[in-house]
Protein backbone atom coordinates (compact mmCIF):
# COMPACT_ATOMS: atom_id res chain seq x y z
CA UNK A 1 0.00 0.00 0.00
CA UNK A 2 1.70 3.36 -0.69
CA UNK A 3 1.57 6.63 1.71
CA UNK A 4 -0.84 8.06 -0.11
CA UNK A 5 -3.37 5.73 0.09
CA UNK A 6 -2.91 4.91 3.80
CA UNK A 7 -3.26 8.89 4.77
CA UNK A 8 -7.08 8.50 2.62
CA UNK A 9 -7.73 5.17 4.34
CA UNK A 10 -6.53 7.17 7.92
CA UNK A 11 -8.81 9.97 6.65
CA UNK A 12 -11.69 7.82 5.98
CA UNK A 13 -11.82 5.94 9.06
CA UNK A 14 -11.33 9.45 10.87
CA UNK A 15 -14.51 10.83 8.80
CA UNK A 16 -16.10 7.64 9.58
CA UNK A 17 -15.94 8.23 13.34
CA UNK A 18 -16.78 11.68 13.20
CA UNK A 19 -20.08 10.77 11.33
CA UNK A 20 -20.84 8.22 13.90
CA UNK A 21 -20.56 10.21 16.76
CA UNK A 22 -22.60 13.27 15.04
CA UNK A 23 -25.36 10.89 14.49
CA UNK A 24 -24.90 9.61 18.00
CA UNK A 25 -25.32 13.23 18.98
CA UNK A 26 -28.38 13.69 16.74
CA UNK A 27 -29.97 10.39 18.26
CA UNK A 28 -29.94 11.52 21.64
CA UNK A 29 -26.67 9.22 22.59
CA UNK A 30 -23.85 10.23 24.28
CA UNK A 31 -20.89 8.44 23.61
CA UNK A 32 -18.39 6.85 26.55
CA UNK A 33 -15.84 4.14 26.57
CA UNK A 34 -13.34 2.77 29.06
CA UNK A 35 -11.85 0.16 31.14
CA UNK A 36 -14.66 -1.68 33.66
CA UNK A 37 -11.92 -3.99 34.87
CA UNK A 38 -8.21 -4.22 34.84
CA UNK A 39 -6.24 -7.38 34.33
CA UNK A 40 -3.95 -8.75 36.91
CA UNK A 41 -4.20 -6.10 39.84
CA UNK A 42 -5.24 -6.29 43.10
CA UNK A 43 -8.83 -4.33 44.03
CA UNK A 44 -10.80 -2.74 46.75
CA UNK A 45 -12.81 -6.25 47.52
CA UNK A 46 -8.64 -7.76 47.50
CA UNK A 47 -9.55 -9.42 44.40
CA UNK A 48 -7.80 -10.32 41.07
CA UNK A 49 -9.26 -10.66 37.91
CA UNK A 50 -7.09 -13.10 35.40
CA UNK A 51 -7.37 -12.62 31.25
CA UNK A 52 -9.98 -14.68 29.64
CA UNK A 53 -12.56 -14.43 32.98
CA UNK A 54 -15.22 -12.79 30.94
CA UNK A 55 -15.25 -14.75 28.02
CA UNK A 56 -17.68 -17.42 28.50
CA UNK A 57 -19.97 -13.88 29.58
CA UNK A 58 -19.25 -12.01 26.65
CA UNK A 59 -20.41 -14.79 24.68
CA UNK A 60 -23.44 -14.93 26.03
CA UNK A 61 -24.39 -11.43 26.47
CA UNK A 62 -23.97 -10.40 22.82
CA UNK A 63 -26.70 -8.08 22.45
CA UNK A 64 -25.44 -5.79 24.70
CA UNK A 65 -25.41 -4.50 28.43
CA UNK A 66 -27.05 -2.71 30.99
CA UNK A 67 -25.43 0.23 31.88
CA UNK A 68 -26.69 1.53 35.57
CA UNK A 69 -25.52 4.54 37.54
CA UNK A 70 -23.36 3.87 40.49
CA UNK A 71 -24.62 -0.13 40.61
CA UNK A 72 -28.64 0.66 41.25
CA UNK A 73 -30.80 -1.49 39.06
CA UNK A 74 -33.88 1.20 38.88
CA UNK A 75 -30.95 3.57 36.98
CA UNK A 76 -30.34 2.38 33.94
CA UNK A 77 -28.94 4.97 32.64
CA UNK A 78 -27.02 3.83 28.54
CA UNK A 79 -25.89 0.89 27.09
CA UNK A 80 -22.34 -0.60 26.47
CA UNK A 81 -22.73 -1.81 22.68
CA UNK A 82 -18.66 -3.21 22.89
CA UNK A 83 -16.95 -5.24 25.37
CA UNK A 84 -13.93 -7.12 25.02
CA UNK A 85 -10.67 -8.48 26.58
CA UNK A 86 -7.83 -6.89 25.57
CA UNK A 87 -4.07 -6.86 27.27
CA UNK A 88 -5.09 -4.18 29.48
CA UNK A 89 -8.69 -5.47 30.84
CA UNK A 90 -12.24 -5.30 29.76
CA UNK A 91 -12.65 -2.72 27.94
CA UNK A 92 -16.46 -1.12 26.61
CA UNK A 93 -17.94 1.05 24.80
CA UNK A 94 -21.78 2.42 24.74
CA UNK A 95 -23.56 5.14 25.13
CA UNK A 96 -25.65 6.90 27.65
CA UNK A 97 -29.52 8.33 26.89
CA UNK A 98 -29.93 11.88 27.06
CA UNK A 99 -33.51 11.52 27.20
CA UNK A 100 -32.63 10.40 30.96
CA UNK A 101 -32.08 13.01 33.43
CA UNK A 102 -29.42 11.27 35.27
CA UNK A 103 -27.40 10.59 32.11
CA UNK A 104 -27.08 13.59 31.57
CA UNK A 105 -25.83 14.33 35.11
CA UNK A 106 -23.74 11.77 34.56
CA UNK A 107 -22.12 12.93 31.56
CA UNK A 108 -21.65 16.43 33.01
CA UNK A 109 -19.71 14.75 36.51
CA UNK A 110 -18.03 12.53 33.77
CA UNK A 111 -16.93 15.94 32.07
CA UNK A 112 -16.14 18.17 35.23
CA UNK A 113 -14.07 14.72 36.51
CA UNK A 114 -16.10 14.38 39.54
CA UNK A 115 -17.68 10.82 38.59
CA UNK A 116 -14.98 8.66 36.46
CA UNK A 117 -15.08 5.21 37.68
CA UNK A 118 -16.58 2.06 36.27
CA UNK A 119 -17.15 -0.90 38.57
CA UNK A 120 -18.44 -4.25 37.79
CA UNK A 121 -21.53 -6.15 38.86
CA UNK A 122 -20.67 -9.80 38.56
CA UNK A 123 -21.06 -13.41 40.09
CA UNK A 124 -17.81 -15.20 40.30
CA UNK A 125 -18.23 -18.91 38.64
CA UNK A 126 -14.42 -19.85 39.29
CA UNK A 127 -11.88 -18.33 41.24
CA UNK A 128 -9.18 -19.70 43.77
CA UNK A 129 -7.16 -18.03 46.32
CA UNK A 130 -3.52 -18.00 45.87
CA UNK A 131 -1.89 -18.51 49.32
CA UNK A 132 -4.55 -19.63 51.58
CA UNK A 133 -5.55 -15.87 53.09
CA UNK A 134 -4.22 -14.54 49.70
CA UNK A 135 -6.01 -12.34 47.36
CA UNK A 136 -8.95 -14.44 45.44
CA UNK A 137 -8.11 -14.75 41.94
CA UNK A 138 -11.11 -14.88 39.26
CA UNK A 139 -11.00 -17.15 36.68
CA UNK A 140 -14.27 -17.01 35.49
CA UNK A 141 -16.78 -14.81 35.69
CA UNK A 142 -20.88 -13.63 35.30
CA UNK A 143 -21.01 -10.20 33.80
CA UNK A 144 -24.28 -8.78 35.06
CA UNK A 145 -23.64 -5.06 34.84
CA UNK A 146 -21.33 -1.89 34.34
CA UNK A 147 -21.93 0.82 36.16
CA UNK A 148 -20.50 4.20 36.04
CA UNK A 149 -19.94 5.36 39.45
CA UNK A 150 -17.90 8.01 41.80
CA UNK A 151 -15.98 5.13 43.50
CA UNK A 152 -14.64 1.96 41.28
CA UNK A 153 -13.07 -0.77 43.20
CA UNK A 154 -10.11 -1.00 40.85
CA UNK A 155 -8.01 1.72 41.31
CA UNK A 156 -7.54 1.96 37.02
CA UNK A 157 -11.34 1.11 35.99
CA UNK A 158 -12.67 4.91 34.55
CA UNK A 159 -14.59 5.94 31.62
CA UNK A 160 -14.45 9.31 29.47
CA UNK A 161 -16.64 10.90 26.86
CA UNK A 162 -16.04 9.87 23.86
CA UNK A 163 -14.99 13.69 22.13
CA UNK A 164 -14.66 13.93 17.82
CA UNK A 165 -11.07 13.93 17.14
CA UNK A 166 -9.59 17.27 16.32
CA UNK A 167 -9.99 18.42 12.63
CA UNK A 168 -6.75 18.16 10.57
CA UNK A 169 -5.10 21.26 9.76
CA UNK A 170 -6.43 20.96 6.43
CA UNK A 171 -9.58 21.37 7.79
CA UNK A 172 -9.30 23.71 10.70
CA UNK A 173 -10.99 27.33 10.31
CA UNK A 174 -9.55 29.92 8.39
CA UNK A 175 -9.55 33.35 9.39
CA UNK A 176 -8.90 36.48 6.64
CA UNK A 177 -9.97 39.68 6.37
CA UNK A 178 -10.17 42.01 4.13
CA UNK A 179 -10.39 45.87 3.84
CA UNK A 180 -13.73 46.97 1.58
CA UNK A 181 -13.08 50.98 1.11
CA UNK A 182 -11.73 51.88 4.60
CA UNK A 183 -14.33 48.88 6.34
CA UNK A 184 -12.90 46.09 7.97
CA UNK A 185 -14.72 42.95 7.16
CA UNK A 186 -13.21 39.04 8.21
CA UNK A 187 -14.65 35.99 7.15
CA UNK A 188 -14.69 32.18 8.46
CA UNK A 189 -14.50 29.23 6.83
CA UNK A 190 -13.53 25.78 6.42
CA UNK A 191 -11.25 25.26 3.62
Amino acid sequence: MSAGGGASQELGLVQARRERRAEDLLSGRIPVTGYASLFERMDGAGDIIRRGAFQASLKARRDGLAMLWQHDPATPIGVWTSMLEDSIGLKVSGYLIRDVAQAREAAALIAAGAATGLSIGFKARRSFRSAGRGPRILTDIDLWEVSIVTFPQAEGARVRLNRPEPLPRSQMRSRSSVSLGGRSTSSEGRV
